[in-house]
């Protein structure tokens, strides 16, 4: 059933937002009237749920573990959220109340917000359920839910400077090569000035872009469709991500992203006692890259054909030897869980350094290039000015 996110007001006049799955909105409004709440506006919510429903997830999880270590029964904890309607939850805890009161587990009651809850999750919970170590699952999917926050956070903050000047420099180059230049190109060409070859360069490309400038836009219209259509296809999907992860730095931090991914998520499924064929198909799953998500998807079915952990995931090409070199030591040890905790924590350390490294680099790059070009527009511009007015001053 789909997710929604609801405001609706109570009988006693009280403002109430949250999320609830329901089959139409009108089930939902009938779902919010059983709760003695009239529905006032209502959206579907995306797949994933970031921002405020994100946090609002993370301090859930956080809440449910502390108050299950102090002894408070679970349905009371959750009534105990979901009262006053302040949590963006609020509909989604008087869901799952609703079911544990009806004797569903909690894992049970999550299936019914797959957009908020993923496989992962609710196979971490069930897992916590059936072992009796539910408080310890929850503080350990916290953990990852934060990590996964961070890093997000950190990517779009990483990725704004670059956004904002390559913007400008568009914004820059598009002023000088269509208001500027042509202002003093008319001026030359009418006094007759010698051009140097950076002006010549500059006037032969924007005719060539005055000439062929349909052809240009849809050959660039082109290759967005065929690029849209390919990423629609599993195989040309596929040989996108292939290429990806061949590009000398951004394929490296898409690597680093990946295997922390896979160090986080089976850390935790093996620790909360999935199986290990289970926990791979799981992770596969999980995987944004395809070429990852089919090795990890291979590594599985090795492994249910009697393969070892390391041995399956080593013929596969794509994991990098350090984490081969600590799944295999975590088998001989018969300390997998630490071995993968010790991976996560290593490219938790470095994921960030990268990243910033690269970001470096790419800012250094791209500050380059503007100042190349706009030391080509200058040149381009006042080398003649300054020639035509040493003519100026030589006429009598």
């Amino acid at each position: 059933m789909p997710l929604y996110q609801f405001d609706a007001r109570g009988f006693d006049g009280r403002r109430v937002r949250g999320a609830l799955s329901a089959a139409d909105v009108g089930a939902l409004d009938r779902a919010l009237e059983a709760q003695q709440l009239v529905l006032v506006r209502a959206r579907t919510a995306t797949a994933r749920s970031p921002g405020r429903s994100g946090r609002a997830l993370i301090d859930m999880c956080h809440h449910l573990a502390t108050a299950l270590e102090a002894g408070v029964p679970l349905v009371t904890t959750l009534r105990d959220l979901q009262e006053g309607g302040a949590s963006p939850l609020a509909g989604v805890l008087e869901d799952l109340a609703g079911k544990v009161e009806s004797g569903a587990s909690l894992a049970q009651a999550l299936e019914d917000h797959p957009a908020l809850f993923t496989p992962l999750a609710r196979s971490l919970i069930a897992a916590g359920e059936q072992t009796g170590e539910l408080p310890r699952i929850l503080r350990e999917l916290v953990a990852y839910l934060q990590w996964g926050e961070d890093l997000r956070r950190k990517l779009s903050s990483a990725l704004l400077y670059p956004c904002i000047v390559g913007v400008g420099t568009i914004g820059l180059v598009a002023l000088l090569t269509t208001v500027v230049l042509p202002t003093f190109l008319e001026l030359f060409v009418e006094l007759r000035v010698e051009l140097p070859l950076a002006t010549r360069a500059m006037i032969a490309a924007q005719h060539f872009l005055a000439a062929y400038w349909p052809l240009l836009a849809a050959l660039a219209g082109a290759g967005a469709i065929a690029f849209l259509l390919a990423l629609r296809s599993p195989t040309g999907r596929f040989q996108i991500h292939r290429a990806l992860l061949a590009l000398p730095l951004l394929g490296r931090v898409v690597t680093m992203i990946e295997m922390s991914r896979f160090a986080h998520n089976f850390g935790l499924l093996y620790g909360a006692g999935v199986p290990i064929v289970r926990a791979l198909e799981m992770v596969a799953g999980i995987a944004q890259n395809l070429v990852v998500r089919g090795a990890l998807t291979r590594s599985g079915e090795a492994v249910r054909g009697g393969a070892g952990l390391s041995a399956a995931l080593s013929e596969t090409g794509v994991l990098p030897p350090l984490v081969l070199r600590m799944l295999g030591l975590g088998e001989r040890t018969g300390a997998l869980d630490q071995s993968l905790a010790h991976a996560a924590s290593y490219y938790d350390r470095e994921l960030p350094v990268l990243i910033d490294r690269s970001l470096a680099l790419f800012n250094t790059a791209l500050i380059a290039s503007l100042g190349a070009l706009l030391a080509t527009i200058a040149l381009g511009i006042f080398v003649p000015l300054y020639q035509m007015m040493g003519q100026l001053n030589e006429t009598p």
